[in-house]
């Protein structure tokens, strides 16, 4: 499931109708940049270990392929396996629990930089984890948090809209909006090569690499 994602322009729309002359916008990943760790492969080891374990020796040769397409097939793959049927409410006590577990690798300083700078306006965590995990940490501040959207039929997982390598899309929307913020900047530990080609001369977005310990 690979369509536009689903909910982000509502999730934006809904920060900014009230408050469109804001000078400044944050937005924030949160795998090795927030937290130092794949936040979407921990909550697997949680639901399957043994199977996480298994199929994550066996399909280290997709992510060659995954290079190449820019597709994280690996993620699909082990997602898919370990979810699919797996009723929503029972994931999402799983992550409250991750979550619960993780707090304690929050990076500090970063988020301290973000609740600063939330001061001159809204605070976005963009992240390409699923919205089941990534949706506990709003509570930290966050003003909304998009992420990858999951499907489910009858309450049962069924599958997901991935947005490994297309969190720049999502910038790109906030930009061409009628509530795009002067300035935009971006933490993010591995950008995306597409984010770079978004920041033109009058340098309405900065981009800055975080680096986790």
């Amino acid at each position: 499931m690979n369509s536009k994602h689903p909910s982000h322009n509502n999730e934006y729309l809904g920060v900014t109708a009230n408050s469109p002359n804001f000078k400044l916008m944050v937005i924030c990943d949160l795998d090795y940049t927030l937290v130092n760790l794949n936040t979407t492969n921990e909550l697997l080891s949680i639901v399957n270990p043994r199977k996480f374990k298994i199929l994550s020796r066996l399909l280290v040769p997709l992510s060659i392929l995954g290079r190449i397409f820019k597709r994280d097939f690996t993620k699909q793959v082990l997602v898919k396996s370990i979810l699919c049927g797996i009723s929503k409410p029972h994931l999402e006590r799983l992550s409250l629990l991750l979550y619960k577990r993780i707090t304690g690798k929050i990076n500090l300083d970063l988020l301290s930089i973000i609740r600063r700078i939330g001061y001159w306006g809204p605070s976005i965590l963009l992240t390409a984890s699923l919205d089941i995990i990534a949706s506990k940490f709003r509570e930290l501040g966050f003003n909304c948090v998009i992420s990858s959207f999951t499907f489910y039929a009858g309450e049962k997982f069924i599958g997901f809209c991935d947005l490994y390598r297309r969190k720049y899309e999502v910038i790109r929307d906030i930009l061409l909006s009628n509530y795009s913020p002067r300035k935009v900047i971006v933490f993010d530990d591995s950008p995306e090569p597409e984010m770079w080609t978004l920041c033109d001369k009058r340098r309405k977005i900065r981009i800055f690499i975080v680096k986790t310990l």
